[in-house]
């Protein structure tokens, strides 16, 4: 069994994998489209550089179970911020609801976010 520093380096090293994927998305897009995609781009940004301090130990074996936790926290915070530019909402720091994980898309057993630890 893993300890709960593997686990968080786990889900760090799954959301870093999710960001270059989001990177990659975002570098083939045109300037305009970037700017409607920048909440998204700054949550994905404030999660993927602070991912290690802003998930409580018991949400993230949840969260690694989902094949794009970084949109899951990202959907968290957007959904926090009611209008405002804040550092992290609450919202993130609560504990997470369990049953709105079931809108996410799990991982698969060959995913690469599943092979690592």
């Amino acid at each position: 069994m893993m300890d709960q520093e593997e686990l968080r380096s786990d889900l760090c090293a799954a959301i870093g994998y999710n960001y270059e994927e989001m990177v990659d998305t975002w570098l083939q897009l045109s300037p305009e489209e970037l700017i409607e995609k920048a909440d998204d781009i700054t949550a994905a940004n404030l999660i993927y550089l602070n991912a290690r301090y802003c998930v409580r130990d018991d949400d993230v074996p949840k969260l690694l179970e989902l094949k794009n936790p970084l949109q899951f926290l990202m959907d968290v915070w957007k959904d926090g911020l009611e209008g405002t530019i804040t550092w992290m909402p609450d919202e993130v720091y609560r504990e997470i609801d369990h049953d709105a994980l079931d809108d996410y898309e799990r991982q698969d057993d060959d995913s690469p976010t599943m092979q690592m630890g």
